[in-house]
Formats: structure tokens, sequence, C-alpha cells
């Protein structure tokens, strides 16, 4: 109605999901890069997911325009279907001729994998994208794995594409379906876009559609950021009913005046007074993040098996400025009032702290010094050995054990034990099940080199910390700004359990943000012989032990390792494919956080904060 008007060739805020329209923000450049590297991987599962309205299935359908010639393609809208209704259906994509009247899932079934075996002799790849993905049933999901079971010794003969909201991600972290989240190569999750964006946004959709001219101003667009909360779809209908409604009061540019009667429209009288605000809209999506956060920590079971939750909502949007304060001695009353800082103390001086997760960040960045020491030769085994106890030895044990309690972290900053670090270093390595002496002098990091582990400090959050799934001591700070200590030992769902000189505490993960500035130590398994971080010309027997392992995740044989010591440019490619699909910068180097995530996949008797601690998953 409005296009001859303002001189638009088309209507240029049409929810329908045209790829010309498609705006390239960076996150949506990087789901687009996710899902074209998992269809040229060798097979398996892929997955997207992003809140209503995002630009999920705009984006798989700029897949779909992209795809190599050799691609055949089943793309389904609708899957709230049986598992024989699905197989019926995908028999249908792919033209896969079938008796009319079957209802037996074997012949569907036989169906399939004989079309795949002559596809790929024909050098054909298949292709299978499943939209509204979070509507499938568990048995859905569990044929889906067993359809990607069809394989030739160099890959699987079917690629699934998985696009979904944010209930998807929950779904897949079931642990009746470990085997198939297992076999997820690359993930991706979109967020709503930021302010700027969504102006560049509007602007694009509006020179695609013809037009030049400005006809939204800063101020509108502020108001109307507040009122979309940066989803694509809600602002396509305000900028539409704006456009309508500036058209039928003759005016050349929409003002914050129409755009609320547009709102009003669109989300009803009581939401347009206070919009779809972005805080409203981080709240819902901090619960849902740390929900799925929790769930997903075990999900980097093999390489091209990541968790890669690339986007979970940030428990704060922003980076502050902090001083830290000096530590109390270990064993020392909580401190009425906050002491002042020593210049002398390395802890003491004032830096930029990422409440949340950071981006990824190169491998040779290296945060804690206690892994910067030589290591001691350690055994092929991924579980430490116990060292012999002593009568100044913690033996090691079963963290399950120590009773756990309901309370709040205010009032277990008043325990005096809690303000000993080593008090939490003592759980931590209970859950490794080593040993921990207390008169080992006070170098916690230096009696987890003897027992073949090392330290890993870094500021973060705990999306971070899911994603590398392992216990750590948090460093904590009281209404005072005093720093106390708390091993954070799992998450589940909302909650999170700390423990501390064998007590534990269960809390919500919201409770912990208010007291967490982001500084933690983890502890991790490094491979023989690892000194310092690995890159192209290194040579050693830890080079063959990275390679023989990434060869073992991608279930080829491993090679004698006396014959594989050189970090080659082959090396090289494949350890930054695993760095994509396990959401780490690719810059090919193998440093503490990409042999983290390597040992997650290997799952050798580790403790995780989410999954199996007995196998690693």
């Amino acid at each position: 109605m409005y296009n001859e008007y303002f001189g638009f060739k088309e209507t240029p805020f049409s929810i329908a999901p045209d790829p010309r329209y498609l705006f390239m923000s960076e996150q949506h450049r990087e789901a687009l890069a996710h899902l074209l590297f998992g269809i040229n991987s060798d097979g398996g599962f892929v997955l997207l997911t992003g809140e209503v309205g995002t630009g999920k299935t705009t984006i798989c359908r700029c897949v779909l325009e992209q795809l190599p010639e050799n691609c055949v393609v089943a793309f389904i809208l609708n899957p709230k279907l049986s598992v024989l209704e699905l197989l019926s259906t995908i028999c249908d994509e792919f033209r896969i001729p079938y008796a009319e009247g079957a209802t037996s899932v074997k012949v569907f079934v036989d169906k399939i994998n004989a079309y795949l075996l002559d596809a790929n002799a024909r050098g054909l790849k298949a292709v299978l994208i499943i939209d509204e993905a979070q509507n499938l049933s568990t048995d859905v999901l569990e044929q889906m794995r067993l359809l990607t079971n069809l394989e030739t010794n160099q890959r699987k003969l079917l690629q699934i594409i998985l696009i979904g909201q944010p209930e998807l991600r929950i779904l897949l972290a079931r642990p009746e379906l470990r085997q198939l989240a297992q076999r997820i190569i690359a993930r991706y999750h979109l967020g709503p876009l930021t302010k700027k964006d969504m102006s560049a946004y509007v602007n694009h959709r509006l020179a695609v559609a013809g037009m030049r001219n400005e006809l939204f101003s800063d101020s509108v667009f502020d108001r109307l950021y507040r009122m979309s909360g940066g989803i694509p779809r809600l602002i396509n209908l305000l900028c539409d009913r704006s456009l309508l409604g500036t058209y039928a009061q003759n005016k050349k540019r929409v003002d914050k005046k129409t755009l609320k009667r547009a709102a009003r429209e669109v989300f009803g009288e009581m939401e347009a007074e206070g919009g779809f605000h972005r805080k409203k809209l981080h709240r819902a999506y901090i619960g849902l993040g740390i929900l799925a956060a929790g769930f997903l920590a075990g999900g980097a079971f093999y390489y091209y098996k990541p968790f890669y939750d690339h986007k979970l909502p940030d428990l704060k949007a922003h980076v502050v400025q902090v001083p830290e304060v000096v530590e109390s001695p270990k064993g020392a009353e909580p401190p009425k009032a906050l002491d002042p800082p020593d210049d002398k103390s390395p802890d003491a001086k004032t830096r930029e702290v990422p409440v949340t997760a950071p981006a990824p960040e190169p491998e040779n960045v290296i945060a804690s010094p206690a892994y910067r020491r030589p290591m001691p030769s350690l055994t092929t085994s991924q579980e430490p050995e116990q060292r012999s106890n002593s009568s100044a030895a913690v033996a090691p044990g079963n963290a399950t054990t120590e009773k756990v309690n309901s309370g709040s972290l205010e009032s277990w900053a008043d325990r005096p034990h809690v303000y000993n670090q080593s008090s939490a270093y003592e759980s931590l390595f209970k859950l490794w099940k080593i040993t921990f002496r207390r008169d080992a002098g006070g170098d916690d990091c230096r009696q987890a080199e003897s027992q073949g582990l090392q330290c890993f400090s870094a500021a973060g959050g705990l999306d971070e910390l899911s994603k590398l799934n392992r216990p750590a001591v948090l460093k904590l700070h009281n209404k005072n700004g005093q720093a106390f200590y708390a091993t954070l030992s799992s998450l589940n769902g909302r909650e999170a359990t700390l423990s501390s000189s064998g007590e534990t505490l269960s809390v919500g993960i919201a409770e912990i943000a208010q007291w967490w500035r982001g500084d933690y130590t983890l502890l991790w398994k490094p491979p023989p012989g690892y000194e310092r971080v690995l890159q192209g010309g290194y040579q050693g027997p830890v080079v063959g032990w990275v390679r023989s392992r990434l060869a073992n995740l991608q279930g080829k044989p491993i090679q004698p390792l006396g014959k594989i010591d050189v970090f080659d440019k082959t090396l090289t490619e494949q350890v930054k494919k695993f760095q994509i699909a396990h959401g780490l910068k690719p810059d090919g180097l193998v440093g503490p956080q990409t042999l983290i995530r390597i040992n997650t996949a290997l799952g050798q008797g580790i403790p995780l904060l989410w999954g199996n601690k007995k196998d690693g998953r």
C-alpha cells in the first residue's frame, strides 16, 4: 500500500525469509560459516538455534543457495511427526520410491540406506535439513541418529542440520540423547541484534527495496530498539506498521508517536507502553541461557562433537573496572572493612575483568604462571595416580559424599574457612582424586604439578566455564570487597554446587554472579612432555600425541607416535577444524584450552562440571 508513496520496488519489511534481505551481522556471518563448515565436513549433525524471529530460517535458505553442486537436499519444515511419518517424508524429499501403504520402519530405513549408498557411489552428498527441530520427539531424534550410522571409512553418508529454538539445546542435553549430542560437529546460537546492527539492518532492508532516503531518526531507532529487543521479526513488524501509519498521515519520516501507535497494534496496549524492552528480553535469555549452559556443559565429547553454544546470554553485558584487594592470610577471620591494597602484591593491580566469557583467545595467551614451568613426565592415563597418604595429607575421595546444604553465599561469607584459599583447593583436589597436603607451604598449583596436573587461571564467566567443563576454584568477594574462595563442583540447570573444607552449598547461578567478578582457576591434564604452547614447526612426542588423539576422535587409525612428531601444515589444519567446532579461535596453536577440550572429548576419567564423572560424558 505504501510502496509507491515511499518509492519502494517492493515491501521492505516482509517477514518472509527472503535471502536477498539477509543482513549479515557479525553473528549471522559466523552462523552461516558454521553451517557451511558442517556441510563441508565428513558428516554428522549441525545445530543452529536462536530465539523466535532471529533469522534462523533465512540463514538456512542462504545456505541452500551456496551448497556445492554435488549436494542433494531434503528440507523438512514441519517435523512434528512420528518416526514412521518422518521417514516417509525423508523418502518423499529425496524422491525415494516406496510401496504405498508401507508401515514398517525397517522398509523405510532400508530404502534410505540404499539411496545413500547409491548417492555416495555417484559422488553426491546427502543433506537433511529439519526446521523447528525443537518439536522433534526423543524417539524421532534417536531414529535420526541411527540414520547417521551408515558410513564409509572416510565419512558418514548423511549430513543432518537441526534448526530450532533454544528449547532444542535443552532437549539435546537429555541423558537419553547423549549419543546424538556426541555427533554434533558444529553449533551456533543466534541472539538479538545489537543497537548498532539494528539501525544498519533497517537501512539495509530499505536499500534493497529501493529506498535511499533515511526514514528513521536516531531517536526513533532508540525507541524501536527498546520495543523490539533487537529481534529482527519484531523489527520488521514494527517498521511495517510504522511506515503504514506514516503514509496514512502523509508524512515523509517515521516519528515516535507513529511508532508507539504501531507498537500498540503489534504488541497490544499494555506491551506497547513498556515495549519489548531489551532488559526484559535479557532476563528471559539469562534464565534460559543459564539452564542451557548447565545442561550442555558436558556436550563436548568427541572431535567434531563440541559443546559449542557460542552465544549463550551474558550474565552481565559489560566490562567493569574493579580494584583487586589483598587476599587474607590462610585461616584468617573475615575483615570488618575493606583492607587497603598492597602495591607490592601481584594481585593488587587494577585491571579490567570481563564478567562474562570473552571472545575466544589465542592459545599463546597464558593466564597462570603455574603452567609456565616445565612439567614432569606423565603417564598416558587421563586420571592421575594417587599418592601415598601421610599424617598431613588429605586422602582422595568422592566429593559427592559431602553433605549438600541449601543456603546463600551471604551466609557462607561469614565462615572463616572460606577465606583460606587452600580450603577450596582441597575440595578441587578431591574431585580429581589426588592427594592434598596441608603442610605443602601454600603453593597449591605446585602440589597439582607434582601429581601430573596443571593450573589454568583466567577471568571469564559461567558460560566459559561450562564450555571448559571442569570444576574450578572461584575467587569471590564479600560486601566489603574482601576475597574468599569456593570450588564450583557442578552445574545442574539453574543450580550450582560450591564446596570448601568438606562443606557443600547449593545456590542459584544468578546468585553467584552477584559475588563473583569472573576470576577462576581450574586443573587440567597435559599430555606427556607438554611444556609450552605448540605451533607449526614444533617437534617432539607431544606433537604425535596431539595428532593421534585428533585422528582417534575422527575415527581414523592412530599412527605410531615415533613417525609423526613434526607439527606440519596438515596437523595445523586439523587443529583449526577442531577449534572451530569447539568455539575456540582457529589459530592452529595447541595450548591449554585446546588440550582441555581434547581431554574432554577423549572422556577418560576426568571430573566434569556437567556429565558422567566416571566416563567423561
